[in-house]
């Protein structure tokens, strides 16, 4: 049995061979091997704390297989990462590249290449830094109406970053827009970070990224000038009486709706007490207005109240007669 299969031996290994060969020959017809470049954003591993990540970066991957290996692969099969547990503000070079595919069962069927396979990294110290949020109003609310100063809340935001960029922002800023409004403007603005010229920083992180900001919108206060009528309490004393009173100014100008001004012709004083007086008084006092009306000018007046004797309040003339001179007595 043995020498039977001795026979012709090296006939039969070299058939042997020979299929083998024609086998990978055919396969490879079949199924043969090929490249495929994917480009890959690397991610970045181990950041030690206090530092910004570095800016995104890409490298191309090479995957070399058979072809019914590599021709559906996609960005989802292939990962490149950077270890940065050793990284230090500044320029970090010599970093190798890590290329990861999944599967895993792909890693003895497909070899791979990084270009660039070690990379050169900038990485920033992290800073934060507290700044107050200003409301800058765009537009003009409709005709007859105004808008009162802006609330912002939060007042204050956290601008996170890398150092440089963060010491950059000079202002952080919301735009709320009171175009055309005639009503309370409520609602929440993003916060955007300004550097000393006026332009946006997109390099930072604000923390929160939006403030509430609420604007009244009320209508225009419209004005008149009305005449002044002072509030005079108490009497003079016995045998005087009230004589000519002088108010200076004698008109005022307040404020308030055009509903409101309509129904109003004067204002009133702060009471003047004459009481028990004997000559003429002359008090500084404050005009109150209405409810809903407030003072356009000022609101401080001088009130002269002359206070005459009842008997000589009208004197007979030189001349005159004694019945005349009885009858303007009395």
């Amino acid at each position: 049995m043995l020498a039977r299969i001795r026979e012709n031996l090296h006939f039969k290994l070299l058939a042997l061979i020979v299929a083998i060969i024609l086998h990978m020959y055919v396969s490879g017809q079949q199924n043969p091997i090929q490249p495929a470049t994917l480009t890959v954003p690397v991610t970045f591993r181990n950041l030690p704390q206090g530092l910004m990540p570095p800016k995104p970066v890409s490298v191309m991957v090479t995957l070399t297989g058979p072809l019914d290996k590599v021709k559906n692969l996609t960005e989802l099969n292939v990962s490149a990462s950077v270890d940065l547990q050793n990284a230090r503000p500044g320029m970090n070079p010599g970093l190798p590249v890590r290329v990861d595919l999944s599967p895993p069962t792909l890693k003895s069927a497909v070899s791979w290449e990084a270009r660039p396979s070690v990379l050169g990294l900038q990485v920033a110290e992290r800073m934060r830094r507290r700044l107050p949020i200003i409301a800058v109003v765009n537009g003009a609310s409709a005709a007859g109406y105004t808008a009162r100063a802006p609330s912002v809340v939060p007042s204050i935001a956290t601008v996170i970053g890398a150092a440089d960029s963060v010491r950059s922002v000079a202002r952080l800023v919301v735009r709320p827009d009171v175009t055309g409004a005639t009503d309370t403007v409520d609602d929440d603005y993003q916060i955007i970070p300004l550097d000393t010229q006026g332009n946006d920083l997109p390099d930072v992180k604000i923390s929160p990224d939006a403030a509430h900001v609420q604007i009244g919108i009320v209508e225009t206060d419209r004005t008149r000038e009305v005449f002044v009528s002072p509030t005079i309490v108490g009497a003079p004393a016995r045998g005087y009486v009230i004589g000519a009173v002088t108010i200076r100014p004698p008109t005022l100008l307040v404020a308030g709706p055009m509903e409101k001004l309509s129904g109003i012709g004067s204002v009133v004083t702060t009471p003047i007490n004459i009481q028990g007086a004997t000559s003429t008084i002359t008090r500084k006092v404050r005009c109150t207005p209405p409810a809903g009306i407030s003072m356009a000018s000022h609101g401080n007046i001088t009130a002269s109240i002359e206070i005459a004797s009842a008997v000589s309040r009208v004197t007979p003339s030189i001349g005159a007669s004694t019945t005349q001179a009885r009858r303007l007595s009395h």
